[in-house]
């Protein structure tokens, strides 16, 4: 089957590429201990920015991570707790990071401006067709607006 790849190849190259940022966060920071996150692989399986594949972020409790080389090496963006991520499909530089409160960045993690609902809990963010941003906690859905 020509220019298609096999569900489970996608799925242990993208935990591959998620262990190995795991790898490259101890590594960077010794206070770290490998057991303090997990590295699942979700989602790893689309570039955050079709235009460069090898851009990728990183949430956690030590905050927001961002890579250019594949998760070779890793910078933090922001020191706000992390639990889930979502990159704008149509503007990469857009990025939603949420945990107890919310903050997204419009130029690629260089500033980051608090807001959306506080206190949620967010445990999944995605962005609509249209823009929305959706965050999800563990019982409510919350449409957050463009």
């Amino acid at each position: 089957m020509r220019g298609q790849v096999d569900p489970s190849a996608v799925k242990e190259l993208s935990l591959r590429r998620a262990n190995a940022v795991k790898q490259a966060l101890v590594r960077r920071f010794p206070k770290l201990q490998p057991n303090q996150f997990v590295a699942a692989g979700l989602g790893w399986d689309r570039p955050a920015d079709p235009t460069d594949p090898d851009a990728l972020w990183l949430g956690g409790s030590a905050g927001v991570f961002r890579s250019t080389d594949a998760g070779q090496s890793l910078t933090r963006v922001s020191g706000t707790a992390t639990t889930a991520l979502a990159v704008d499909p149509d503007n990469p530089r857009h990025v939603v990071a949420g945990g107890t409160t919310l903050e997204s960045t419009w130029d690629g993690g260089r500033s980051w401006t608090a807001g959306g609902a506080a206190r949620m809990s967010v445990t999944s963010l995605a962005f609509g067709p249209d823009g929305t941003v959706y965050a999800i906690n563990d019982a409510v859905l919350y449409a957050l607006g463009k």
